[in-house]
């Protein structure tokens, strides 16, 4: 038995129209964008300056506008997640970090949840002042690749781009002093 989208909604949301669902899910868009007209404030002061408040309430409630799960989801959790991106400095667009609306069995409603992606994590290391370069690469079955951990790490890789088979991910970080660190990733880890 495959328990669909449809199954899990609260009786009463599953049984009401389309129209009826898209109502509530504007009415849930128009409490949030009204919660944070609130907050505004309390976001100036979190955000970084190099990110303007309006700008990350346009962007974070676009992200909520696109996704029907998010419309749905209780607008305290999607307060919450903002703000924990707004903490970060990230903007919830999809490629600094992301908002994802996870179905609560308990309280039988969707929540949203404030989740970095990769990119967000290495604008965070950037703002640290400790890393000055992160360089990420992808290696691909077919290419030259060698690993040695130890002491004196040793990481070479010559792409040949004739897969598209990926095997590994790694990362270069180049620090303040001049120090270069690697971190390596097979693709059963990344899974």
């Amino acid at each position: 038995y495959t328990l669909s989208l449809h199954d899990a909604l609260p009786i009463s949301m599953a049984q009401q129209q389309p129209d009826d669902r898209q109502k509530k899910r504007d009415a849930n868009v128009e409490t949030m964008r009204g919660m944070l007209e609130k907050m505004k404030g309390e976001l100036g002061k979190i955000l970084v300056r190099s990110l303007p408040v309006e700008r990350f309430i346009r962007v974070a409630l676009t992200t909520v506008r696109r996704s029907f799960q998010l419309q749905e989801a209780t607008p305290g959790s999607v307060l919450g997640a903002m703000m924990l991106a707004a903490q970060d400095g990230l903007e919830i667009d999809g490629v600094q970090a992301c908002m994802v609306a996870y179905w609560n069995t308990d309280m039988r409603c969707f929540e949203a949840q404030y989740q970095q992606m990769y990119r967000g994590q290495m604008a965070l290391a950037r703002r640290g002042g400790q890393v000055i370069a992160i360089e990420p690469e992808c290696v691909y079955e077919g290419d030259d690749f060698y690993e040695e951990k130890g002491l004196n790490p040793k990481l070479r890789h010559v792409p040949h781009y004739k897969t598209r088979n990926l095997t590994h991910v790694y990362t270069i970080a180049t620090l303040k002093g001049g120090q270069r660190m690697f971190r390596t990733m097979p693709v059963a880890e990344i899974n």
